[in-house]
């Protein structure tokens, strides 16, 4: 990327701090720049990798990325795309769980953040994740020889020189691991994959006193804004979605947005890509205005006929009610 684009990058970002802020048409280039800029970093890696070398057991020395390929040539992993969907999904409606890892949107959007990859085994999907020793992986999902995949998995694991680590196990994989592999396994609860669920009545609703204190919020929140309007994700208002999520990002602690600026350009990467692809990911999105100003929105995918994934959602923290009213208004109109 050039300087001067690298310039104007830090230009804008500093003058979306001012009172002044940023012209939609200045938005509609900070965002395109941050993409250039994501991309600029991608092609950046990729050449790094492509001049490292590895020397393997043998003593032989090996190109990073041929080193990759070497070790997966037992399985076909690689980055999904859009056109993977339809076996994706396929292979996930047989899933035994409700985990959001389990949508094609969330393994397409997080691609990049999560390197991850996948692979079509049979009538399974196979879904790794990480590099080198930190390279881990999901449980096969999809229908056949479950033991036969986990067995693959293992080997795949060893070809990397990692043992074979599964990360969200929920009560039912565990049944089937233990079925097939007994006592093979140990396995630790974490919290990172905790997901919430809500019932669509309820957070439609609000009813009871487990909810009052939203019911609350969503009160003060229209009663301080009530020219406020609700309006399903369209590609008409989508740039105006991506332009709030960029000053979410400039608003940010300049000290915090220096230490956590991978997070922010992976996250924001994957904002982009579920905008970019909205409409073949099938997500269902909207967005709340306030003053005719784009200060919420929300978009997620069906996960299944029982259950719908929210992927994202932002609003001003410092807006009382802003994060209650999107969820209650999308619910009652998108669900």
């Amino acid at each position: 990327m050039k300087p001067e684009e690298i310039a104007r990058i830090n230009a804008l970002a500093r003058k979306a701090k001012t009172p002044e802020g940023l012209t939609p048409a200045e938005k509609e280039e900070q965002g395109a720049l941050r993409r250039r800029y994501i991309d600029s970093f991608k092609r950046s890696l990729v050449s790094q990798l492509d001049n490292t070398y590895v020397v393997e057991p043998n003593g032989e020395s090996c190109n990073a990325t041929r080193t990759k390929e070497i070790n997966a040539f037992m399985l076909d992993f690689k980055e999904p795309k859009i056109t993977d969907k339809p076996w994706v999904d396929q292979c996930l409606s047989h899933a035994h769980s409700m985990n959001c890892e389990y949508t094609f949107g969330n393994i397409f959007v997080w691609r990049t953040a999560y390197v991850t990859r996948i692979c079509h085994y049979k009538d399974f999907l196979l879904i790794r994740y990480g590099r080198g020793v930190d390279i881990a992986y999901s449980p096969p999902v999809g229908t056949g020889d479950f033991a036969d995949a986990v067995r693959v998995l293992q080997q795949d694991a060893a070809e990397n020189g990692v043992t074979l680590r599964l990360l969200g196990v929920t009560a039912s994989y565990k049944e089937l691991l233990e079925a097939d592999f007994p006592g093979k396994f140990n396995y630790t609860y974490s919290d990172d994959y905790n997901d919430y669920i809500y019932s669509v009545e309820k957070m439609a609703n609000l009813s009871g006193k487990k909810y009052h204190g939203k019911r609350g919020h969503i009160t003060y929140f229209m009663k301080a804004y009530p020219d406020w309007q609700f309006e399903v994700l369209t590609p008409e208002n989508v740039g105006e979605c991506i332009a709030l999520h960029t000053s979410w990002i400039d608003e940010k602690d300049q000290t915090e947005q220096k230490e956590e600026d991978a997070e922010f350009s992976l996250e924001f990467e994957a904002v982009l890509s579920a905008f970019d692809n909205y409409k073949a990911l099938g997500f269902v999105g909207g967005l709340i205005r306030v003053g005719g100003k784009v200060i919420a929105y929300t978009m997620g995918e069906p996960h299944s006929k029982d259950c719908f994934v929210t992927h994202f959602e932002k609003a001003p923290a410092d807006m009382r009610g802003a994060f209650p009213i999107i969820n209650q208004v999308f619910t009652r109109q998108c669900l």
